[in-house]
């Protein structure tokens, strides 16, 4: 622990005009120093942090272990910032921190482990219970609350704010810090979206937004109930997958094409026509009639076939 260092004052204090001893210069030129020299006593580390500012590590050896270390946080905040509801901000004080007394807790620590501020996430990235200071092995992650693009529903679970790591080096002790020095910022915020400009008939995938919730909804592909092939396969993590149109090659009955955007199924690009004859008659009449491989008579077409025998007894030759 750091020694609380306090400048002497001089009962007769000097008034303006009066001759200030040389000795009580040099003397007041001491403690100035003492007291810049006495934020640094507790810290080690890359840089300087003053003593009191949020979650500072305090590290000291055991009493009854000199060779053991504990661990204590100055107080802090866990900041989170509600963009959505009036740029609000809500202070969290965790757990873990300071006991009933306002001391703080020290926490025992070993070399390659780290203290954290652990906060737990809501789905909507809230933090509804308080946030806890830990110590565990230098495996968690520390990265800050910031939701992905089209991460709608947010992180959700248990995320660590790392603070500092315990080494030894040389055999001495050494803080690596990570977020020492400030309050933790846990942001809760959507990203901003907007539709992309298009031409022609344009379906919204959004449906609403719930500022108060600060919910997005989204309408949903579907394949219609009935009869047929779904044209939407299926979804996996990163795609939705759609069926393809494709032509039959063998035997040849049916192209796909595609022109600008559309999708155009064509025939074998064969054509004719298919007339009968009746008994006794010469000119035949247009039954059924294809172009490209596909009829286009339209309606039911039927025939009679055949002819009557020549005995009379209304067979067919």
């Amino acid at each position: 622990m750091s020694k609380k260092t306090n400048i002497p004052t001089n009962p007769q204090a000097p008034k303006r005009g009066d001759r200030v001893k040389a000795k009580d210069i040099q003397e007041l030129a001491k403690q100035i120093k003492r007291v810049s020299r006495s934020g640094r006593e507790n810290y080690v580390g890359a840089f300087y942090r003053a003593p009191d500012a949020p979650f500072t590590p305090k590290l000291r050896g055991k009493k009854d272990d000199p060779q053991a270390y504990e661990i204590a946080l100055s107080k802090g905040y866990v900041i989170e910032r509600r963009i959505p509801d009036g740029q609000a901000l809500i202070y969290h004080f965790p757990t873990g921190l300071i006991d009933e007394e306002d001391k703080l807790i020290y926490h025992s620590i070993s070399e390659g482990q780290a203290i954290y501020v652990q906060v737990q996430v809501e789905d909507d990235g809230k933090i509804e219970s308080d946030p806890v200071v830990m110590v565990a092995e230098d495996e968690l992650e520390g990265e800050h609350f910031r939701p992905e693009v089209f991460d709608f529903g947010g992180n959700a679970g248990t995320h660590n704010y790392k603070i500092a790591k315990f080494e030894m080096v040389d055999e001495k002790p050494r803080l690596k810090l990570f977020g020492a020095g400030d309050n933790v910022d846990h942001f809760d915020e959507r990203v901003g979206m907007i539709n992309m400009e298009a031409e022609g008939d344009v379906f919204e995938v959004g449906f609403d937004y719930d500022s108060s919730a600060d919910k997005v909804r989204f309408r949903r592909l579907k394949n219609l109930d009935g009869e047929g092939v779904a044209l939407i396969k299926d979804q996996v993590d990163e795609s939705i997958n759609f069926r393809k149109i494709r032509g039959r090659d063998s035997p040849r009955r049916i192209e796909v094409e595609e022109s600008g955007g559309s999708i155009i199924v064509k025939g074998n690009n064969a054509m004719g026509t298919l007339s009968h004859i009746a008994c006794n008659e010469e000119i035949g009449s247009l039954l059924i009639e294809w172009d490209d491989g596909l009829i286009i008579t339209e309606g039911a077409v039927t025939f009679e076939a055949g002819c009557p025998n020549s005995s009379g007894g209304g067979g067919m030759a």
